[in-house]
């Protein structure tokens, strides 16, 4: 499953901007893009 959310970093923690679909301790990987960056 692959997906593209927007997060915020805040006091050290991503933060989804909306609830995921995620079962609790589900280990993935994520990729950080700047939202300046215009690659999506």
């Amino acid at each position: 499953m692959s997906e593209i959310i927007e997060v915020i970093y805040e006091d050290g923690v991503l933060k989804p901007l909306k609830p995921l679909k995620i079962k609790d301790k589900k280990r993935l990987k994520i990729k950080i893009v700047d939202d300046d960056v215009e690659e999506f």
